[in-house]
């Protein structure tokens, strides 16, 4: 399906006793988190100040967790779990240590293990997607999940500045909800009681 809000493409799955939800098959970027900004008349992040940031085709990073949660909840969604986000990185492969093509890790088959404060995010499509249909869930951008406490948010997937040990589906690493890393963005998910956002393709 389709939302309509932004045009997100996102996939059903199972969310166990919760039922199914829609998830996005690829991050928010920066092109679809600037159309929210400038509805709202909010700020740019500050990570746009370096032009390899803020291309509008690439995920959008620089974002707390509070500002993604905004995005999610304009498009009639929120941020997965950590659990709904390891479901779907698993989909159609739970033998799988790294949400890749082949459950592997390589330089064919993600981005990531640059040094800290080189590189920057490339196009999820640039790497095959999961045998699930998911981009981007390994290296590349941290993914901010809806679960922790008040003083820390779950992110999974790992960034392109990570090691592989970073970038395990089984690997969990937590930000505070205010930090805004050049590492970490974010998708969305909805539920199926928002569908009137989603058109079926």
């Amino acid at each position: 399906a389709i939302n309509a809000w932004d045009g997100s493409t996102v996939k059903r799955i199972s969310a166990g006793k919760e039922g199914s939800i829609y998830v996005a098959t690829e991050p928010v970027t920066n092109r679809q988190y600037e159309n929210f900004l400038r509805e709202w008349k909010l700020e740019e992040p500050p990570t746009w100040e370096r032009p390899e940031l803020r291309v509008p085709t690439l995920p959008v990073v620089g974002i707390s967790w509070f500002g993604a949660v905004l995005y999610a909840a304009w498009v009639g969604g929120g941020l997965p779990t950590e659990s709904e986000w390891m479901r779907t990185a698993t989909l159609s492969n739970s033998e799988a240590v790294f949400a890749t093509a082949t459950g592997a890790i390589g330089p064919q088959l993600a981005h990531y293990d640059f040094r800290f404060g080189d590189g920057s995010p490339v196009a999820t499509a640039t790497f095959a997607a999961t045998p699930g249909g998911f981009y981007g869930m390994c290296g590349n951008t941290w993914d901010w999940c809806d679960s922790g406490g008040a003083m820390y948010k779950v992110i999974k997937g790992g960034g392109y500045s990570d090691s592989p040990l970073f970038c395990r589906i089984e690997a969990r690493y937590r930000n505070s909800p205010l930090d805004r890393d050049c590492n970490v963005g974010f998708r969305i998910k909805v539920t199926e009681d928002n569908e009137s956002f989603l058109e079926r393709r």
